[in-house]
């Protein structure tokens, strides 16, 4: 190796310790940035993991001879009575009873 030469193992070394003390320094703002990004990507995360959740039963349906358009239907009609029973017994449990 040539001695005039740069390391560049050392620089690359360097302006990564000082980019990483200039993210954790401003910590605070970066959490306010990720609870910005997760609070709107939320309800996607959370339609996929239905999707991908039901897509079988879906399937199941449509090799029963069920078009998809009605299978889809009859899982989204299935599910949703589901969940506004347990939100309604959610609401009822958090809720104090006569300040008790």
């Amino acid at each position: 190796m040539e001695k005039n030469r740069l390391n560049y193992g050392i620089i690359n070394f360097a302006a990564l310790m000082i980019l990483l003390y200039i993210s954790f320094s401003n910590i605070g703002l970066w959490w306010g940035i990720i609870a910005k990004v997760a609070s709107i990507l939320a309800p996607f995360i959370i339609g996929f993991a239905f999707a991908y959740a039901f897509t079988p039963l879906v399937h199941w349906l449509e090799n029963r001879g069920f078009p998809k358009v009605i299978a889809l239907l009859t899982v989204i009609s299935g599910y949703t009575p589901i969940e506004k029973v347990d939100a309604r017994h959610l609401n009822r449990s958090a809720s104090p009873v006569n300040g008790k």
